[in-house]
C-alpha cells in the first residue's frame, strides 16, 4: 500500500492537491509506457507530498521515494519483488476457523435504528460547532505551554511543571468524556427520547468546567511567565547571558569560569523576565548589552537556585578571577551608572610619540541632540571614585581656609621642593593672620574629625577653661544631635606641633581628663578612648612658608626646618586618610531618626505641661468641694446642685431615697476621692513621662 500526504493547513488550496494527487495517481495506473499531462500549476504543490510503502514485499534495501515517478517504478516492479518471498508464492495468509453457529451470530445485526424527530436548529448547531473550536484552540495552546515547561524544566519549580502536567492529563480525560456525553445526548434529543433542553445544560455544564474558555485562560495567564521565560532563554543565551539551573551554587560557576569576570543577579521572583522592574534590572541589563564578550552574565532565581543565599534582593554580585568584588555592585557603582558616560576605541588608530606631561580638559560637542550645557562625564570603565565632605566648625579667623589649602597641598606634594617647583593649590583664598587658641571641627561626610590646635606659652591658665568650651559647645552638642555611635569616628588632630616635637605635648592630659568627665556626664557612658590612631600631629607653618616665599627671604636652616615639617605632615595626613576610609561609615537613619525623636518630644512637652496643670487643677476643686461637704449642714438636694458643675458627665452617682443626708454625704466623698486618686496616678504618670523627656531633650 502506498500513502501519499501533503500537509497544507489551508482550506483553499484543498481543490488544487486533489487534482495534483488525482494526475499523479492515473499516471501510475497507466503501465507500459503510457503518458499523462500533469498540469504545470501542479508541479509545485506535488514537492510538498511526502510518500510512505506499507506491505510485506516492501524491499528495505531500496532509499526512501522523493517523487511520483519513483513510486510508479516501484509499484511495477512489485510483482519482481514477490517472486523472492516464500519461492514466488508471497506471504502466506492466516486463517482464523469459527464454526457455522458463532459465524452465523456475527452477522446478525440490530437493524433497529430510531428515526429522527427532533432536527436541531442552525443556532444550536453553531454553538456546538463553537465550543468544539474553542476545545481544539485551547488545546493547542496548552500544549504549546506544556512544551515551553518542558524546554525551561531546570528554570521553573518542580510545583508549577507538575500543574501544567496534571493540566493536560485533565483536559484530555474531560474532553473524551465530554465528546461521549454530548453523543449520546444529540442521539436522544433527535430521537425525541429527551427534550433539547438536556442538550442546553451539557452547554451550560461545560461553560463552567475546566474546559471553559475562561477556565482556560486563567489557567493561560497563570503560567504565561513560563511562555515567556521559554522565549527569553535563547535570545539571552545569544548576549551570553545564562540562567542557573536548579540546585546551582556559585562555587561551581566559579570554577568553572576562574580567569573571568563574572556578574551575577540575584533575585527573588518567581520568574525573572522584566528587566524594567526596577534600576538593578536595567543597570544588569546595560553591562551585558555592553559587555565586548570579556565577562559572564548569570541570572540565579531564589526560589530555584535554593541553595545560594541572600538577604536582599534584587543585588548584582561582581566577581573577579573566582574572588569576590563587590557584594552590591549597583550600589557601588550607582553614581557611575546616573551619569553621563563617556566611551572610546581602546585601539586607537594613531598613537602620540610622546605622552604629555600635563592633563587636558577635553571639551567636545555632542554628535547628537544632547542639549549645549555643561555636564560631568564619566569614563565607562573607571571605577567610581568615593567623594568625600569636609565641613569646618569655627569662629572666623581659627584658620579654616588654611587648614584646607595646607591639606589639599600635603596630598599632592610629597615634599616642600616639589611644592615649590609645582602649582600651589588654592581651594579657598587664605588670609594668613597667626592666633594662638584654635579650635576647629571636621565633619568628612559622616565620619567626625575633631582638631584642636596646641596652646601657646602665654595661655597656660586659661587652657583648660579653653578646653572646656571646646567640649561644652563642641562635642557635647554633636553628640546630642548626632547619634552615639559617631565617637567611633571621632579622632583628634593638633596643629603648630613643631615646638612639642610633634606630639601633643601638655595638650594630652587636659585632653583625656576632660573625656574623662564626658564619660560621666552622658547617661549612656559614652566613652572616647584616647590612643595613636584618633590622634594627628601637623604644623601648617610650611604652607604659609609656600605663600609667603616670593614676598619674604627664608635663611636655609628655616627652610631645612619647614622642609621638615612639610614631610611629617604629608606622613600624618595619609596615615589620617588610611584610617578614615577603614571607619565603618555614621548610619545616617539613626540620627534622622534621633531627630525626630527629639522634634516629637519637644512638641509633647507643651501639652503635657498643660495636662500636667488641669490635673492639678482639678485635685484643688476636688478637695474643696469635699471639705465644703464635709463641714455643711445642708441636704444633699442642695448640695446636688453645687456638685453639679465639676462633676465628670460620665459619672452618674446615684442616691438612694433610703439613706440618711449623713450616709449620702460620705457616698458623694468617697466618689470624688476615688477621682483625687485617680488624678493624683495620673498626675504622678505624667511626671515620670516628663521627667524622662527632660533627660533626652
Amino acid at each position: 500500500m502506498a500513502s501519499f500526504e501533503c500537509k497544507d493547513t489551508n482550506e483553499e488550496n484543498r481543490s488544487h492537491v486533489e487534482g495534483a494527487l488525482k494526475c499523479h495517481f492515473e499516471k501510475i495506473k497507466i503501465s507500459g509506457g503510457g503518458h499523462v499531462g500533469v498540469e504545470e500549476r501542479y508541479s509545485n504543490i506535488i514537492s510538498h507530498f511526502s510518500i510512505k510503502l506499507l506491505g510485506d514485499v516492501v524491499p528495505n534495501n531500496k532509499e526512501l521515494l522523493q517523487s511520483f515517478d519513483e513510486a510508479r517504478k516501484l509499484v511495477a516492479e512489485l510483482p519482481l519483488y514477490t517472486k523472492q518471498y516464500n519461492d514466488g508464492k508471497g506471504v502466506p495468509i492466516e486463517y482464523t476457523l469459527y464454526p457455522l453457529s458463532e459465524l452465523a451470530k456475527l452477522f446478525i445485526q440490530d437493524v433497529a435504528i430510531d428515526n429522527m424527530i427532533t432536527e436541531l436548529n442552525e443556532e444550536t448547531i453553531l454553538r456546538v460547532e463553537q465550543v468544539f473550536d474553542g476545545v481544539s484552540e485551547s488545546k493547542q495552546r496548552l500544549n504549546d505551554l506544556y512544551n515551553d515547561a518542558q524546554s525551561t524544566s531546570d528554570f521553573i519549580m518542580d510545583k508549577v511543571f507538575a500543574q501544567i502536567s496534571n493540566r493536560v492529563q485533565e483536559v484530555r480525560i474531560n474532553e473524551a468524556n465530554f465528546r461521549r456525553e454530548l453523543a449520546e445526548c444529540l442521539v436522544k434529543v433527535r430521537s425525541g427520547k429527551i427534550n433539547i433542553i438536556e442538550l442546553e445544560n451539557k452547554l451550560k455544564k461545560f461553560h463552567k468546567s475546566i474546559l471553559s474558555k475562561n477556565s482556560m485562560m486563567e489557567f493561560f495567564r497563570q503560567h504565561r511567565s513560563v511562555s515567556t521565560l521559554a522565549e527569553l532563554v535563547p535570545i539571552l543565551k545569544t548576549k551570553r547571558v545564562e540562567f542557573l539551573k536548579k540546585n546551582s551554587t556559585i562555587e561551581h560557576i566559579l570554577h568553572k569560569y576562574s580567569n573571568s569576570d563574572i556578574f551575577i543577579l540575584l533575585d527573588n521572583n518567581e520568574y525573572i523576565i522584566d528587566f524594567n522592574s526596577s534600576s538593578v534590572h536595567s543597570m544588569f541589563r546595560d553591562l551585558y548589552n555592553s559587555d565586548e564578550g570579556s565577562s559572564k552574565f548569570f541570572i540565579a532565581n531564589l526560589k530555584i537556585c535554593t541553595q545560594i543565599k541572600c538577604s536582599s534582593y534584587p543585588i548584582i554580585r561582581h566577581y573577579i578571577n573566582g574572588r569576590l568584588d563587590s557584594d552590591n555592585y549597583y550600589e557601588d557603582n550607582k553614581i557611575l551608572f546616573t551619569s553621563n558616560l563617556i566611551k572610546f576605541d581602546p585601539l586607537p588608530s594613531t598613537k602620540p610619540k610622546n605622552n604629555p606631561s600635563e592633563k587636558t580638559k577635553l571639551e567636545i560637542p555632542c554628535p547628537q541632540d544632547c542639549p549645549t550645557i555643561d555636564s560631568n562625564w564619566r569614563c565607562f570603565r573607571l571605577p567610581s571614585q568615593e567623594e568625600i565632605n569636609i565641613l569646618l566648625l569655627g569662629e572666623t579667623g581659627v584658620g579654616k581656609s588654611t587648614f584646607i589649602n595646607a591639606f589639599a597641598n600635603y596630598l599632592k606634594f610629597n615634599t616642600l621642593d616639589n611644592a615649590k617647583s609645582g602649582d600651589i593649590e588654592v581651594l579657598i583664598p587664605p588670609e594668613f593672620t597667626y592666633m594662638d587658641d584654635n579650635y576647629e571641627t571636621v565633619t568628612i561626610k559622616i565620619r567626625l574629625i575633631r582638631l584642636i590646635d596646641t596652646r601657646s606659652e602665654n595661655d597656660k591658665k586659661n587652657f583648660e577653661n579653653i578646653l572646656c568650651i571646646v567640649f561644652k559647645y563642641c562635642i557635647l552638642e554633636l553628640l546630642t544631635h548626632l547619634h552615639k555611635s559617631v565617637k567611633d569616628n571621632i579622632v583628634f588632630c593638633f596643629t603648630n606641633t613643631r615646638e612639642t616635637h610633634y606630639r601633643p605635648g601638655n595638650t594630652l592630659q587636659p585632653l583625656k581628663k576632660q573625656l574623662e568627665k564626658l564619660k560621666k556626664q552622658t547617661k549612656s557612658g559614652v566613652e572616647i578612648k584616647v590612643h595613636k590612631n584618633i590622634i594627628y600631629c601637623f604644623d601648617n607653618e610650611s604652607f604659609g612658608y609656600l605663600a609667603a616665599i616670593k614676598e619674604i627671604k627664608f635663611t636655609q636652616n628655616e627652610e631645612q626646618n619647614l622642609a621638615e615639617s612639610w614631610k611629617i605632615s604629608v606622613d600624618e595626613s595619609l596615615r589620617l586618610i588610611k584610617y578614615l576610609v577603614k571607619r565603618q561609615p555614621h548610619i545616617v537613619k539613626d540620627t534622622l531618626s534621633l531627630n525626630n525623636f527629639r522634634n516629637t518630644v519637644l512638641l509633647l512637652s507643651r501639652p503635657f505641661a498643660e495636662i500636667e496643670r488641669l490635673i492639678q487643677k482639678s485635685i484643688i476643686l476636688i478637695k474643696e468641694k469635699q471639705e465644703e461637704i464635709n463641714n455643711s449642714s445642708k441636704t444633699i438636694e442642695e448640695l446636688k446642685g453645687k456638685l453639679y458643675d465639676i462633676i465628670d458627665g460620665n459619672v452618674e452617682l446615684q442616691i438612694s431615697e433610703i439613706k440618711s443626708d449623713q450616709e449620702n454625704k460620705r457616698a458623694v466623698i468617697e466618689v470624688h476621692q476615688k477621682r483625687v486618686d485617680q488624678l493624683q496616678k495620673e498626675w504622678e504618670k505624667i511626671k515620670e513621662i516628663s521627667l524622662k523627656f527632660t533627660f533626652i531633650i
